[in-house]
């Protein structure tokens, strides 16, 4: 059996309420040559049951064997995948029908890119509400400006495998970790936006987003660890 061409990798943590929509979102694409791979960070709730109901064999569930936040937990999704191209989706977050097909097109008309792709997304409150997440298109020519200003959230990123064998989450960052791995991807690999809206990010009182109330504090000293990164040593703006 050839491996997948995609792979998707589920963090999650204590996400029974919503672990099963984000893999139904999964199973549910129109281009269906996927795997998913769900790492469960030590849960203490429903969250490990609900993943072992699928019987899907494109379903499969590591499990951390200590609390280890969610870049250990990515990079471990990853090391037991096999997808050319890797996309990432949180556990409170899920895909439209569209978001494989749509970077299986863009990685066809790029003669299979080893890049970093990322699609646009809408943005869902508790109340159900739901607006699109507006951005402005990719700007090359000043990209670090644009990945700090407007960076994508892992559920619109796709990424050759290659890249993630060089370069992956860096654990002393949770946090700000998508935004030090896109700056070091584009330190070296293309980057791609593509227009279509492809998946949706869920914001309630449980997520990073809103839910730290320690956050912006955290942040600062993230700030300094992606400063003082090789790869972007005087690339990005003071």
């Amino acid at each position: 059996m050839s491996n997948p061409h995609f792979s998707i990798i589920i963090p999650t943590y204590n996400r029974e309420k919503t672990i099963e929509r984000a893999i139904d979102s999964c199973l549910n694409q129109e281009f269906n040559n996927l795997e998913i791979i769900v790492v469960d960070d030590c849960s203490s709730d429903r969250t490990v049951e609900f993943v072992k109901n699928y019987k899907d064999p494109r379903v499969q569930l590591i499990q951390n064997e200590v609390n280890s936040e969610r870049c250990i937990s990515r990079n471990n999704g990853f090391k037991a995948s096999k997808g050319k191209y890797v996309c990432f989706l949180d556990s409170d977050d899920y895909f439209l029908p569209n978001h494989l097909e749509t970077f299986n097109v863009a990685i066809n008309s790029t003669q299979n890119s080893k890049a970093l792709f990322f699609t646009n997304s809408i943005i869902e409150r508790e109340t159900g509400e739901q607006f699109e997440k507006v951005v402005p298109p990719f700007d090359e020519a000043n990209k670090y400006e644009y990945i700090l200003k407007y960076t994508p959230h892992p559920a619109r990123v796709c990424i050759h495998r290659d890249i993630l064998n060089e370069k992956q989450f860096d654990p002393r960052i949770p946090g700000l970790e998508d935004l030090d791995l896109w700056l070091r991807i584009a330190s070296k690999f293309p980057i791609y936006h593509l227009e279509a809206i492809t998946n949706v990010y869920y914001v309630h009182s449980e997520s990073y987003s809103d839910g730290d109330d320690q956050r912006f504090i955290k942040e600062l000293s993230y700030h300094t660890i992606i400063e003082n990164q090789t790869e972007l040593q005087g690339k990005l703006p003071k």
